[in-house]
């Protein structure tokens, strides 16, 4: 699947409507731009043998109308992906295992037994590598178009060995990208339970020098087995890359769940390099509430949101300052720019929200409601910082006071509850509920803080942030509980159930 690229020049079409890899529209102004070779742009009406495009765009306001002195007005972008088919992309996945001393036993049994689950799983047209490490790094499989018997034959070699160097595992997985050419779906998966103890064992230098090196198009997802690893760094290592992300594993039998989890969606892509932009007129756009989110100028935003699974939404919420010398309203452009993984082409769409300012004294604002869904989401992200804030109170050593942000969170969560609140937005809400008590269990004391809480709130955090399952399928907490992870969609679910049942067979 070719991805989204552009070189000069072209018709002046393109100068007023392209924004492309955060490049300004100033700067794009001074020069033409066109489609690389192979690429075909199509607009939101454009449609191929009747089928609908990858992504629906959508905008909505906090609140339609808002009083002359209101200070902040907020507004949303829903980017929604079409259902999952049976089609999919390529995908290149090179995995890199920490093989040191203490995944001895049936970790790395375990282990052995997910990646063998994972290759069955893989095409001919896809491609797979392994790398593993202790105090030294082995590339096992290079990185190639899948060979089943020889990836088996690795897979069954491995043993466990010494200490633990992550930065040479992980900065030779990325390196088996450098020679491919950058389609389809690119990951590497990065397997470990304990801490960086050879090689570059500061969090900075790494995350820096695996930021240097990340080949186009190559998403970074971290695992943290049991309470010993490094979460921090594993998430840090995960957001160098759009669309990473990290899994806390909190029991070895749950790696097979989460490695399910993270391949169903990889084989679920519908939409690749997804870009929002973001431009107002009569407001200053003062937040840009999502990671990547990067200002351009003070009415001009640009939001990289990379791959998107089926089923997947991104709900971008912008916070505003409306300008005192403009009257009448404020008003927001979203553009949205990517390209369709089952058909090939770069796609874009837009939608405008406005927002009318009216006199303080005005009776219409009596009336005005608030949005549900927008409620909901601007409620998501809170919870996100809330536990991201009591895992900072909580590293002071101060677990009643994570635990009463965790309780003060659950009060916003209950006024997002708003009437005409649609089904989805209940389950989300539900959702957060269950994740803040969770995490309230799990904060009760520095022992369950240490054994499992710290881990769970950088994992939950960034699931909320970033509207994306981080974790093992339908855990039992859910099956009781009957509340399930609103980000799961039907390619994660359909692969979790095909692995549990291999698994049992094994």
């Amino acid at each position: 699947v070719p991805r989204c690229g552009w070189k000069r020049p072209l018709h002046s079409k393109q100068q007023e409507r392209v924004f492309v890899q955060g490049i300004p529209r100033e700067e794009m102004a001074q020069q033409d731009w066109e489609l690389e070779s192979g690429f075909v742009e199509v607009d939101e009406a454009s449609t191929v043998s009747g089928e609908s495009p990858a992504l629906r765009l959508e905008a909505m306001a906090e609140r339609a109308q808002v009083a002359e002195s209101a200070s902040r007005v907020t507004v949303a972008a829903s980017v929604v992906a079409k259902a999952s088919e049976k089609r999919r992309p390529d995908v290149e996945v090179c995995v890199v295992l920490d093989r040191s001393g203490s995944m001895s036993g049936s970790k790395l049994a375990l282990c052995r037994s997910t990646l063998e689950l994972l290759v069955k799983e893989l095409r001919a047209s896809d491609s797979f590598g392994l790398v593993t490490f202790d105090h030294e790094v082995a590339v096992e499989v290079e990185l190639g178009k899948v060979d089943k018997v020889s990836a088996q034959r690795a897979i069954a070699r491995l043993r466990s060995g010494g200490t633990t160097n992550l930065s040479g595992g992980v900065l030779t997985g990325l390196d088996q990208f450098s020679g491919s050419a950058a389609d389809g779906v690119r990951a590497v998966l990065v397997l470990t339970d304990g801490m960086a103890n050879v090689g570059i064992t500061d969090q900075a230098a790494l995350v820096s020098a695996a930021k240097s090196c990340v080949p186009e198009g190559v998403s970074l997802f971290s695992f943290g087995y049991g309470g010993d690893h490094q979460a921090d760094l594993l998430r840090a290592l995960s957001a160098v890359t759009p669309g990473g992300g990290y899994y806390f594993v909190d029991t070895t039998d749950r790696v097979v769940g989460a490695f399910a989890d993270c391949l169903g969606g990889m084989l679920s892509v519908v939409a690749q390099n997804v870009e929002l932009v973001v431009r107002s007129e009569g407001a200053v756009i003062t937040r840009v509430r999502r990671d990547g989110a990067r200002r351009l100028a003070a009415d001009h935003w640009s939001v990289a949101l990379g791959d998107q699974y089926a089923e997947e939404r991104r709900d971008v919420v912008v916070d505003l300052e409306p300008l005192s010398s403009a009257r009448g309203q404020a008003t927001v452009t979203f553009e949205l720019r990517f390209v369709d993984a089952l058909r090939a082409l770069v796609s874009s769409a837009s939608a405008t929200v406005a927002v009318a300012r009216l006199p303080d004294a005005d009776p219409r604002l009596a009336a005005v409601e608030a949005s549900p869904l927008v409620a909901a989401h601007v409620a998501r992200l809170d919870v996100a910082d809330a536990l991201a804030t009591a895992q900072a109170t909580a590293d002071k050593g101060d677990c009643a006071a994570a635990q009463r942000v965790l309780t003060d969170a659950k009060a916003a969560v209950a006024r997002a509850r708003l009437p005409g609140t649609a089904p989805a937005e209940a389950d989300l809400l539900k959702r957060l509920d269950f994740d803040l008590d969770a995490c309230v269990e799990n904060t009760r004391s520095a022992a369950d803080y240490a054994a499992k809480g710290r881990n769970q709130l950088v994992s939950k955090a960034m699931g909320h942030l970033q509207q994306r399952c981080y974790s093992d399928s339908d855990s039992d907490d859910e099956d009781r509980d009957q509340v399930r992870n609103i980000y799961r969609g039907a390619g994660k679910k359909a692969v979790k159930s095909k692995w549990t049942l291999g698994f049992k067979k094994k």
